[in-house]
């Protein structure tokens, strides 16, 4: 059985981040990063759900 990697702690900031292009550049990553983990979660999950079915 695979490990879930652990959830990511989001730390609150009193103060909002600027939005310099860096910023704004660093933050896309980070989402198409999450996006791409989710989506291959959700093909695990996929394969998963086949195979148990299979074995019913």
């Amino acid at each position: 059985m695979s490990r879930i990697p652990p959830k990511l702690s989001t730390k609150l900031r009193s103060t909002p981040r600027r939005k310099t292009p860096s910023a704004i550049y660093i933050e896309m990553r980070q989402l198409a990063n999450e996006r791409e983990r989710l989506q291959e979660e959700l093909k695990r999950l996929s394969d998963r759900t086949t195979e148990v079915q299979q074995r019913l």
